[in-house]
């Protein structure tokens, strides 16, 4: 660029901040940060009547402070939050040391000393405590402002995400639990059962008992009769559904789930209660108690497995499609960055499965190296007990997880990061990563896998040669 076309630039600069369009903007800005000033020093209220000029008269009519008012009246909370907010952070503050100066001493005489020694000697007490005291701020002041509870919008962060909403539905469908199962036990069919349970049992009616001499030596637990009786109404609701006889399935799905209620059971109380409103909602309900009712039957070990592997097994599926969409959208030049990356990530994995094979230990699975061909082995990596229950990928997580949305990321990506999931996944707690593989290596270590053994075959010209055959031993 030559020294003609600076010095034009230069001109044309001089030219447009010396006209009209400098002196508006100054104007623009002064006025603008009258009003600020205004409203900062009134709190908001009646600030309009406060925005003066450097003389100290209104700038704004009645009219205007009328019109200002009701156009600013929506950002004015805005603006004093701005400004008048606390400010944290900084440098800590380091209180300054006390200097406890003693004044400096003469020798004099013994009998000058024993006159001036209470006016020349100012009492001791003076510097340890009152100058101590005036320089040094309060010693708890620091620790309280580093020990002050979160803000919300600090907590916030940490309470968004699938995972959050999925401990706290189950949550509360355990209080709801244990809430209608304390009703139940107290006023309700279940207190009996649970009597019975300990104290006795029933006996056919004495008439019958007269009747059928059989039945004297027979007793029916409780729970028996009553699931004789939840029996007797299911069916006589299907039967009536059935037939059409609809006012008859309505009492009964209203009996059922009555019942089902005084037993503690509200969620079958609910279920069947659904068969009050046609025969397609009674089958369906019917279906969901076989369901219950099967689930119950597992472990609860088993049905705290189910229930998690539901969320993550939903979430695996998402993260499935995503991958599946960005293999087949993906372009030229994302696939470019991707593949060596994938490369380089195998070859790693062959250092470390050498590593592994030195200490007699087994290899990590193939299955553990992605590529653009097989793009779904990065699950694999994320959902690694050997990688996320290391310390270091939690002490990563605990790094990036700044935010709301980094955190229902690395919900979505089956990370833990909440305390119930942390436990759920990572329940041998949180290792580094070399004793996490070195574990790993020695669970596999004990099933079944080839080892070689040496065979002899004969060659031509009556020499031998050895061949290795694979069979399965277990150590």
């Amino acid at each position: 660029m030559s020294l003609s076309n600076i010095d034009q630039i230069q001109k044309e600069a001089n030219k447009l901040l010396s006209g009209e369009t400098s002196e508006q903007l100054y104007q623009s800005v002064e006025g603008i940060t009258r009003l600020l000033q205004a409203i900062i020093k009134t709190d908001g209220n009646h600030w309009a009547a406060h925005v003066v000029d450097t003389e100290g008269n209104p700038v704004l009519t009645p009219e205007e402070q009328r019109r200002f008012t009701n156009l600013l009246e929506p950002f004015v909370p805005a603006i004093l939050s701005f400004f008048k907010a606390e400010q944290r952070g900084g440098e800590e503050i380091i209180p300054p040391p006390a200097y406890n100066i003693q004044p400096a001493t003469v020798p004099l005489p013994p009998s000058y000393n024993n006159q001036k020694q209470n006016a020349a000697t100012p009492p001791p007490s003076y510097n340890n405590n009152q100058k101590q005291n005036a320089a040094t701020p309060p010693p708890s002041y620091n620790n309280q402002k580093q020990n002050a509870p979160l803000q919300p919008n600090e907590t916030q962060n940490k309470n968004q995400g699938v995972d959050n909403l999925y401990e706290a539905f189950f949550n509360k469908i355990a209080a709801i639990n244990s809430k209608v199962n304390g009703y139940a036990s107290q006023y309700g069919i279940l207190k009996y059962e649970k009597e019975g349970d300990h104290q006795y049992n029933l006996k056919a009616p004495a008439a019958l008992r007269v009747e059928y001499p059989f039945l004297e030596p027979l007793y029916i637990p409780v729970r028996t009769l009553v699931f004789l009786i939840q029996l007797l109404i299911d069916v006589l609701r299907y039967s009536a559904a059935m037939s059409g006889r609809d006012q008859s399935r309505k009492i009964l799905s209203i009996a059922a789930s009555i019942l089902d209620l005084l037993r503690g059971d509200w969620k079958k109380a609910i279920l069947s209660l659904i068969g009050y409103y046609g025969t397609t909602p009674l089958l369906v309900g019917e279906i969901g108690k076989i369901y219950l009712s099967v689930f119950r039957t597992f472990s609860p070990t088993l049905q705290r497995r189910f229930t998690y592997g539901a969320l993550d097994a939903t979430k695996s599926l998402i993260v499935g499609f995503l991958l599946s969409i960005f293999q087949f959208t993906a372009p030229l030049a994302r696939r470019k960055e991707l593949i060596p990356i994938f490369q380089k990530i195998a070859l790693k994995k062959k250092e470390m499965d050498g590593m592994l094979t030195d200490q007699d230990l087994l290899p990590r699975p193939d299955y553990m190296i992605p590529s653009f061909e097989d793009l779904n082995n990065l699950q694999v990596l994320l959902d690694d007990p050997v990688f996320i229950c290391s310390i270091e990928a939690k002490n990563l997580v605990e790094e990036i997880n700044q935010s709301s949305i980094i955190n229902m990321v690395l919900q979505l990506l089956r990370i833990p990061v909440t305390e119930k999931m942390q436990k759920y996944t990572c329940s041998d707690g949180y290792k580094p990563i070399a004793v996490k593989m070195v574990e790993e290596g020695q669970r596999t270590n004990t099933l079944p896998h080839p080892v070689t053994t040496p065979k002899v075959a004969p060659i031509k010209g009556g020499r031998h040669r050895t061949v290795r055959s694979s069979t399965w031993k277990t150590f």
